[in-house]
Formats: C-alpha cells, sequence, structure tokens
C-alpha cells in the first residue's frame, strides 16, 4: 500500500512532461526538416508581396508591368487649347 499518494502524482506528472516534452521535440524537428512553415508562409507571400508593390495579383517581377505608375498618361494643367 502506497502511503503518499501525493508523491507518486509528482512522479507521474514529470514522467508525463516528459513524455510530451519529446513529442512536441519531435514534431518541431520534423517540421524544422521538411520546412513546412515557411512553405505555408513563403507561398502566399508571393502573390501578396506583388499586390503590395504593383496593384496585381502575380510575383512582383511579373506585375511590375501592369504597374499603375507605368501607364501612359497625357494630362495638361492648361487644358486644351481650341
Amino acid at each position: 500500500m502506497i502511503r503518499n499518494q501525493r508523491g507518486q502524482f509528482l512522479v507521474e506528472g514529470i514522467l508525463l512532461m516528459v513524455v510530451f516534452l519529446g513529442i512536441a521535440m519531435m514534431v518541431a524537428s520534423y517540421f524544422k526538416d521538411k520546412e513546412l512553415i515557411k512553405n505555408l508562409v513563403k507561398a502566399p507571400w508571393t502573390s501578396l508581396a506583388g499586390m503590395l508593390q504593383n496593384s496585381e495579383w502575380a510575383t512582383p517581377s511579373a506585375g511590375a508591368v501592369n504597374h499603375p505608375s507605368r501607364a501612359g498618361r497625357h494630362v495638361t494643367i492648361e487644358g486644351s487649347k481650341p
């Protein structure tokens, strides 16, 4: 018969923390080796970066052709002369 139940609870708690910490480290190393987080962030960022830079849902280099500042504008301050 175990008289000190709190001691057993403490030992079991520490063992569970060690197991969960080991699993967390294995999952973290798997994510790091496969670069999963990098792929989740990089793929959407390319089109978002194109929208931020060029107002075009494309990669920044492909959308640069359609940037609004490249449009030919023929504006005169004086207006048209008759």
